[in-house]
């Protein structure tokens, strides 16, 4: 019988997003250690779960913790990075002792899951340190994902918008602005942006399954590897010329390409080909596929596959290309590719010739008075700050003039010009 996961969950007071999340796990067969500071506010949580007391700003407590379970169990699976409490009020009217603690792990393989938020991506006034904070944990998720690769240790960090729970009860309770603060007039603002989260159109935190609605808020770094260097490498190795292509070319808002829904399918199919189910399709995945369908497939065509570049219609010859993840194609990418397809996007060439029908003296320029009447009443049309911020910086000149050439070289690098960067 297949041993369950060993999952520790931090923040765990009953109300709120740990709580919640203790309730889910467990209900998947997890065994599930809960955390906070007062043991006596997670009376209520399941008798299965195991209730244990833990201060993340405490060093001290965090090794008890973590020894003790791993002694118990042998390891932990999964660490959820939930405890945390807002900070509002005025940032020069609020001390430093709030901060984030770094997650902790054994590196035997495993899951760290950080709960961020949409604030770390949204500032708003009264509420800074908070905001700074999540837009840490953001960061934080990201390099750890990097860094925790070597030990099969993956990263993700979940950012949920607003949820009811008592985090803002909670939080005002021991609230007040200084005697002397220059903000006593605006204290009815800052309640209310305390309170900005537990509105009737909140979600509820023990609503609706958190792991079920991840494409929505998920970040899983795994799929944005590519984009970076192999500072990680035991032999120091650098990224072959067709890695560093792929880093350069690959867009990074490609999601918002889609609806969750159908991003969702799309993880779905990109699963059923990834045989490996190590988060690259690769030659060995494709083959298997080809072999499904009763077709051998050629190196040549299993080198246009491979080699097949997001950002661009080119393709790179098989030598470039490299062995290993380099060689094939993980979920971003594979996205990026569907994207390309389905929107049809230009190509280099294309873009030229859409701008020399306007470019009478084949000079690389157009006047931007004639680009600001065109974009105002052709096809899509766009407002006055649209067109400001597109003609707005080096390639338009003092003289009015837009250099549609080197716009189109920044927009859609060619491979000419990338090897050459290289």
């Amino acid at each position: 019988m297949a041993r369950a996961p060993i999952v520790l969950i931090t923040g765990c007071s009953i109300g709120g997003i740990g709580s919640a999340r203790c309730e889910e796990f467990a209900a998947r067969g997890c065994k599930v250690y809960a955390t906070a500071r007062s043991p006596d506010k997670m009376e209520g949580l399941s008798s299965g779960i195991e209730k244990m007391r833990l201060n993340v700003l405490s060093d001290e407590d965090v090794k008890q913790v973590i020894d003790g379970i791993v002694q118990k169990e042998g390891k932990i699976d999964i660490v959820v990075n939930n405890a945390g409490k807002i900070a509002i009020g005025p940032i020069v009217d609020q001390t430093l002792d709030q901060n984030s603690h770094s997650p902790h792990g054994y590196p035997k393989g495993g899951l760290i899951i950080n709960i961020g938020s949409i604030a770390g991506d949204t500032p708003t006034p009264w509420n800074g340190l908070y905001s700074a904070t999540k837009s840490s944990v953001h960061i934080i998720s990201e390099v750890l994902s990097m860094e925790c690769k070597p030990f099969n240790i993956k990263v993700m960090n979940v950012a949920p918008g607003s949820i009811r729970s008592n985090i803002s009860k909670n939080s005002e309770a021991s609230f007040s602005l200084p005697e002397d603060s220059l903000y006593k007039a605006y204290l009815p603002n800052i309640l209310q942006r305390m309170h900005a989260s537990q509105t009737v159109r909140t979600t509820c935190g023990s609503e609706g399954s958190l792991l079920s609605l991840a494409p929505l808020f998920c970040y899983n770094y795994d799929e944005e590897m590519s984009r970076y260097p192999n500072y990680l490498s035991a032999d120091g190795a650098k990224m072959t010329k067709a890695q560093k292509s792929r880093a350069r070319r690959e867009p990074s808002g490609v999601f918002s390409h889609f609806e969750p829904a159908q991003i969702q399918q799309f993880k779905e199919a990109f699963q059923l080909i990834d045989h490996d189910k190590d988060g690259w399709v690769n030659e060995s995945d494709l083959k298997e596929i080809f072999a499904s369908l009763g077709i051998t497939p050629s190196r040549t065509m299993l080198d246009d596959l491979l080699s097949s570049r997001p950002g661009g219609h080119s393709k790179s010859p098989s030598e470039d290309v490299g062995t290993g993840p380099g060689r094939g194609i993980n979920f971003t990418m594979f996205l990026t590719m569907m994207s390309e397809r389905l929107f049809e996007f230009d190509t280099e060439p294309e873009l030229i010739e859409a701008f020399e029908s306007f470019d009478e003296s084949d000079s690389g320029m157009v006047k931007v008075e004639d680009m600001r009447k065109w974009l105002r009443e052709t096809a899509d049309r766009m407002d006055d700050r649209e067109i400001d911020r597109f003609l707005k910086g080096p390639f338009t000149d003092r003289q009015g003039n837009f250099n549609y050439r080197e716009w189109i070289k920044v927009l859609r690098v060619n491979e000419d010009t990338e090897e050459q960067t290289l």
